[in-house]
């Protein structure tokens, strides 16, 4: 790791999750001009070398599905008001 602190510094600014592999789903979305989104359940806690149990890992699971679908959803209903327009805030949800 190039900064050994850095989960010390994240854990600072009250960051609770980082991770890399979503960032090559975003460039190559971005790339093929299509949209992506990522939902992270978090199962460590990496300062304290502690992990979830189960019964959580499948709850956190299952509450990013839940996300991930409601998601869809919003997309969904933002793209039946813009039509073939770009998106703005002031088309809202």
């Amino acid at each position: 790791m190039r900064d050994p602190e850095l989960p010390s510094k994240l854990a600072q600014m009250n960051v609770k999750n980082f991770e890399m592999e979503t960032s090559l789903l975003f460039t190559l979305a971005q790339l093929r001009g299509i949209r992506a989104g990522a939902v992270c359940a978090i199962y460590a806690d990496r300062r304290h070398d502690a992990f979830v149990d189960s019964d959580s890992k499948d709850r956190a699971e299952a509450s990013c599905i839940e996300c991930g679908l409601e998601a869809v959803k919003v997309l969904r209903r933002m793209d039946a008001v813009r039509g073939a327009a770009p998106w703005r805030p002031s088309h809202g949800l």
